[in-house]
Protein backbone atom coordinates (compact mmCIF):
# COMPACT_ATOMS: atom_id res chain seq x y z
CA UNK A 1 0.00 0.00 0.00
CA UNK A 2 1.10 3.52 -0.91
CA UNK A 3 2.26 5.55 2.64
CA UNK A 4 -0.80 7.89 2.84
CA UNK A 5 1.68 10.69 4.51
CA UNK A 6 3.94 10.94 1.63
CA UNK A 7 0.85 10.75 -0.78
CA UNK A 8 -1.05 13.55 1.46
CA UNK A 9 2.11 15.69 1.31
CA UNK A 10 2.16 14.95 -2.60
CA UNK A 11 -1.34 15.98 -2.77
CA UNK A 12 -1.25 18.89 -0.67
CA UNK A 13 1.88 20.20 -3.15
CA UNK A 14 -0.43 19.99 -6.47
CA UNK A 15 -3.31 21.48 -4.45
CA UNK A 16 -0.64 24.18 -3.76
CA UNK A 17 -0.17 24.35 -7.71
CA UNK A 18 -3.46 24.52 -8.85
CA UNK A 19 -4.51 27.66 -6.41
CA UNK A 20 -1.68 29.17 -8.30
CA UNK A 21 -2.38 28.07 -11.91
CA UNK A 22 -6.49 29.24 -11.03
CA UNK A 23 -5.07 32.82 -9.74
CA UNK A 24 -2.98 33.41 -12.96
CA UNK A 25 -5.85 32.51 -15.31
CA UNK A 26 -8.37 34.60 -12.96
CA UNK A 27 -5.82 37.37 -13.32
CA UNK A 28 -5.34 36.78 -16.86
CA UNK A 29 -9.07 36.87 -17.30
CA UNK A 30 -9.53 39.77 -15.90
CA UNK A 31 -6.47 41.58 -18.27
CA UNK A 32 -8.60 40.45 -21.51
CA UNK A 33 -11.87 41.47 -19.80
CA UNK A 34 -10.67 44.66 -20.10
CA UNK A 35 -8.99 44.87 -23.77
CA UNK A 36 -10.68 47.33 -25.63
CA UNK A 37 -12.68 46.88 -29.22
CA UNK A 38 -9.91 46.37 -31.40
CA UNK A 39 -8.14 43.53 -29.23
CA UNK A 40 -12.01 42.14 -28.80
CA UNK A 41 -12.49 39.64 -31.02
CA UNK A 42 -8.91 37.94 -30.18
CA UNK A 43 -10.03 38.60 -26.73
CA UNK A 44 -12.62 36.56 -26.71
CA UNK A 45 -11.50 33.63 -28.08
CA UNK A 46 -8.36 33.91 -25.38
CA UNK A 47 -10.93 33.84 -22.92
CA UNK A 48 -12.71 31.00 -23.99
CA UNK A 49 -9.28 28.82 -23.67
CA UNK A 50 -8.96 30.84 -20.16
CA UNK A 51 -12.04 29.75 -19.14
CA UNK A 52 -11.71 26.14 -20.47
CA UNK A 53 -8.46 26.16 -18.60
CA UNK A 54 -10.11 27.19 -15.53
CA UNK A 55 -12.35 24.87 -15.64
CA UNK A 56 -9.94 21.98 -15.78
CA UNK A 57 -8.14 23.26 -12.67
CA UNK A 58 -11.27 23.77 -10.80
CA UNK A 59 -12.32 20.21 -11.70
CA UNK A 60 -8.82 18.57 -10.74
CA UNK A 61 -8.80 20.80 -7.49
CA UNK A 62 -12.00 18.82 -6.57
CA UNK A 63 -11.03 15.68 -7.37
CA UNK A 64 -7.23 16.71 -5.79
CA UNK A 65 -10.09 17.21 -2.54
CA UNK A 66 -11.72 14.73 -2.41
CA UNK A 67 -8.95 12.48 -2.63
CA UNK A 68 -7.29 13.95 0.38
CA UNK A 69 -10.72 13.78 2.40
CA UNK A 70 -11.00 10.03 1.71
CA UNK A 71 -7.11 9.82 2.67
CA UNK A 72 -8.27 11.19 6.17
CA UNK A 73 -11.22 8.95 5.88
CA UNK A 74 -9.07 6.14 5.80
CA UNK A 75 -10.77 4.96 2.39
CA UNK A 76 -8.13 6.04 0.08
CA UNK A 77 -7.26 2.37 -1.12
CA UNK A 78 -11.46 1.68 -1.48
CA UNK A 79 -13.20 1.76 -4.92
CA UNK A 80 -16.42 4.06 -3.82
CA UNK A 81 -18.64 1.37 -6.60
CA UNK A 82 -17.71 -1.94 -5.43
CA UNK A 83 -15.25 -1.62 -2.04
CA UNK A 84 -12.38 -3.48 -3.86
CA UNK A 85 -9.24 -2.77 -2.76
CA UNK A 86 -7.87 -0.46 -5.52
CA UNK A 87 -4.86 -1.23 -6.96
CA UNK A 88 -1.43 0.44 -5.79
CA UNK A 89 -0.26 1.01 -8.79
CA UNK A 90 -3.48 2.68 -10.46
CA UNK A 91 -3.57 4.88 -7.08
CA UNK A 92 0.24 6.04 -7.88
CA UNK A 93 -0.41 6.86 -11.53
CA UNK A 94 -4.14 8.47 -11.04
CA UNK A 95 -4.11 9.79 -7.20
CA UNK A 96 -7.43 11.38 -8.10
CA UNK A 97 -9.02 7.59 -8.92
CA UNK A 98 -12.00 6.84 -6.84
CA UNK A 99 -12.76 3.58 -9.14
CA UNK A 100 -10.90 0.03 -9.20
CA UNK A 101 -10.03 -0.99 -12.71
CA UNK A 102 -12.84 -2.95 -12.82
CA UNK A 103 -15.32 -0.68 -12.03
CA UNK A 104 -13.68 1.93 -14.32
CA UNK A 105 -13.98 -0.38 -16.80
CA UNK A 106 -17.61 -0.55 -16.53
CA UNK A 107 -17.93 3.64 -16.50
Amino acid sequence: MLDNERLQAELIDIRAVLFERIAAVNMQLAKTRSANVHELSQSEENNENLEAALLAAQRELRQLNHALQRIYDKTYHLCEYCGANIDAKRLGALPYTSMCNKCALHQ
